[in-house]
């Protein structure tokens, strides 16, 4: 196998395999969990500090490392509108993951959030 095909094996098993794996590892393995929207909104600071550094970066070295984000062939519209559908998309997923969480069996696991009541002698 040569370098290129290597390298097309690695990047679809890291953008597709892992995370389909990972998704169901979660619905067959992990016990129902306390979520809200507010606390998965959370998931979305990493990859948009990410996009903002990047967007900074490539001004600077004139590399982008998705085609998608390349402000020197597309312009900053398009760029923005891209990051926007794929920001979108995160949130469909975002709210596919409470929708499946919240109709899974609740395992009696303590939310959190919420205030715990003291512990009385038996």
């Amino acid at each position: 196998m040569d370098a290129f095909g290597l390298r097309a094996l690695v990047n679809e098993s890291l953008h597709t395999v892992v995370p389909a794996l990972a998704a169901l590892y979660w619905v067959l393995f992990v016990p129902r969990f306390h979520l809200s929207l507010r606390r998965c909104a959370l998931w979305l600071v990493y990859p948009l500090c990410y996009f903002f550094i990047t967007l900074w970066r490539g001004s600077a070295s004139d590399f982008y490392p998705y085609w998608f984000i390349n402000v020197a062939k597309l312009g900053y519209e398009r760029v923005f509108l891209n990051s926007a559908m794929l920001v979108a998309s995160f949130l469909v997923l975002i709210t596919i993951f409470l929708v499946i969480n919240h109709r899974r069996e609740d395992l009696s696991v303590s939310d959190p959030e919420e205030p715990s009541e003291p512990d009385t002698p038996r």
